[in-house]
């Protein structure tokens, strides 16, 4: 009720699915309405609205929450979100988890990874697939810059020059995850 059209989406999602265990203490939503309020708190739960674009809206489904019918993000647009927004899913190594759990469909997650139009998300899913030794199949990228793997954390990190990222995240914390 608080936007139309809508969909929970980010961390939020990423917890419905249990590809994190992290418990989120504010609902992200996304949408492409034009409003002014960016987060609402209602009966002490704070909601984060996300506006994104048009071209980016998709990969939608629906889902019973007690006894209300709710409009979400499947599993593949969750990750490919949350790798072109990694700040509103507690960062890359959230993301990273769910790649790792292999619960979700690689083909449709390559064509979602097209269809957003984001070099960003094609390098760091290409860097957390090779980490983590996930067969993938990504369109190639043509670039010279540089982005962060997690813009979120320190702007410090070696370069990898194969998907133009700085790493700025100590791959042990990668390793570590559960």
């Amino acid at each position: 009720m608080l936007v139309d059209p809508y969909a929970i989406a980010y961390w939020s999602a990423l917890n419905h699915y249990g590809l994190t265990e992290q418990i989120p203490n504010t609902v992200f939503i996304e949408t492409t309405s034009r409003k002014d309020i960016r987060e609402k708190r209602i009966i002490g739960i704070r909601y984060k609205i996300v506006r994104i674009k048009e071209h980016k809206f998709f990969g939608i489904g629906k889902t019973w929450i007690d006894y209300d019918q709710i409009n979400i993000t499947d599993k593949e647009k969750t990750i490919v979100d949350c790798l072109d927004k990694p700040q509103y899913c507690g960062g890359i190594v959230e993301v990273a988890k769910a790649i790792k759990s292999g619960e979700y469909d690689k083909y449709r997650l390559v064509e979602y990874t097209k269809k957003i139009n984001n070099t960003g998300v094609i390098r760091r899913l290409g860097y957390l697939c090779d980490y983590l030794d996930v067969d993938i199949n990504l369109p190639a990228i043509n670039t010279r810059n540089y982005l962060y793997l997690d813009p979120t954390m320190t702007h410090k990190g070696p370069k990898n020059s194969k998907w133009m990222l700085i790493v700025n995240l100590d791959e042990r914390i990668l390793g570590d995850l559960e």
